[in-house]
């Protein structure tokens, strides 16, 4: 006998919270803002560095 299992959805996080530009642009979770935060900075170092 076989038993089904139906698979379990993914629980929502801060990082696929919503999709797109925008929602990452205006957000206000700090976890979402320090990551834009560092991507910023590591940006604009490598910028300098050339």
């Amino acid at each position: 006998m076989e038993t089904f299992v139906p698979p379990v959805p993914s629980r929502i996080n801060y990082i696929n919270a919503q999709y797109g530009l925008k929602s990452w642009l205006l957000t206000k979770d700090h976890k979402r803002i320090a990551l834009l935060y560092l991507g910023s900075i590591s940006f604009f170092f490598f910028i300098g560095g050339l």
